[in-house]
């Protein structure tokens, strides 16, 4: 029988607590360190799905009640009848008084099966997402248009998870509907269009188009820095993005002044053992490490990583990285480094 790979020995972790991964692992590896930290950031990247597509449904399910039980305007028009009023509520659908053909009649939405309990708790459930985000879409289509605020949010969030699913290209394209149906229907300084922009940016450095990325970090900050107020912990997220992107792209240098602007941010607007902050402090001790400031990186790293390890777990993948940079820094001054 083969040697199980990474992916297959993450799938197996899965099905045990997670205060025994580390002990599991290191039998089923032996010494290949490497390999256990692969699978270890895989099975965190797994568990971290199943959490994603658990708060999805809460999401979608919400959105959808509030859509078309309470808390949302009465549509206009439904399937191009001209909507008279809401007559009420039912255990699967609304009734609305149109009019057709004349004269007026009550059309029937149906729900169909939000109002059920759909428990998504195992990995590999992610297609029910799917299902999910399509009647959501469905929903908004039929009651609004596809070019309604609404749709523009729930296809945000599809891009999210079609990410999630290595589907890039239907992540990239629902983004930029998302976008271009906020830049039709929001002010040009709306939050939206700034988001839109910065996930498209996470998208383009997640599948190494660089360029597009920084295009893309650089457009969402320079809307936040006009728009929010200074300090405002959204303009610190465009911060670290763009600097990620230009550490990947051996622009350290220019990465460390925006980070030690987003660490800033953070620490006014978070506490220190946030796990926000330690993300911003290992990133930034990345970037001294990347330019050889080996003494300055030294105490952020070894920070970060420990805030990480107590706030996030041995097992997350930001805690994983940041285990990662510690390594590297021992092999920079090796053999006198002791951590």
């Amino acid at each position: 029988m083969p040697p199980e790979t990474s992916k297959e020995l993450a799938v197996r972790l899965l099905d045990y607590p997670e205060h025994q991964w580390e002990n599991l692992v290191g039998e089923w590896c032996a010494d290949d360190k490497s390999m256990r930290l692969e699978v270890l950031r895989i099975a965190a990247e797994n568990r971290n799905a199943r959490d994603f597509v658990e708060d999805l449904q809460n999401r979608i399910s919400l959105l959808t009640k509030e859509t078309l039980l309470s808390g949302m305007p009465i549509p206009d028009r439904i399937a191009g009848y001209k909507v008279l009023k809401k007559i009420g509520d039912g255990g699967s659908s609304t009734v609305y008084l149109v009019e057709a053909n004349g004269g007026n009649a009550a059309l029937k939405l149906l729900r169909r099966g939000f109002e059920g309990s759909i428990l998504l708790q195992q990995t590999g459930e992610l297609e029910e997402a799917d299902n999910l985000f399509r009647e959501a879409v469905d929903v908004i289509y039929t009651v609004w248009g596809k070019r309604h605020p609404y749709m523009a949010f729930i296809l945000n969030g599809y891009s999210g998870l079609h990410q999630l699913r290595g589907l890039y290209d239907l992540a990239e394209a629902d983004l930029h509907t998302a976008l271009e149906i906020g830049r039709e229907v929001f002010p040009d300084t709306h939050p939206f269009i700034a988001v839109a922009l910065h996930n498209l940016g996470k998208l383009y450095a997640e599948t190494g188009d660089y360029n597009e990325a920084i295009s893309h970090y650089r457009d969402s900050l320079k809307l936040r820095r006009g728009s929010l107020p200074s300090g405002h912990p959204d303009i610190a997220s465009s911060l670290d993005g763009l600097a990620m992107v230009l550490i990947q792209t051996d622009l350290a240098a220019e990465a460390e002044p925006l980070l030690r602007e987003a660490l800033e941010i953070r620490l006014n607007a978070f506490d220190e053992k946030d796990w926000r902050v330690a993300q911003v402090e290992a990133h930034l001790g990345r970037s001294l490490l990347r330019q050889g400031k080996i003494r300055e990186a030294e105490p952020l790293l070894i920070k970060s990583h420990r805030s990480l390890q107590a706030s996030r777990g041995d097992h997350d993948p930001h805690t994983l990285r940041a285990l990662e940079d510690i390594n590297s820094l021992r092999s920079a001054v090796a053999p006198a480094f002791a951590y």
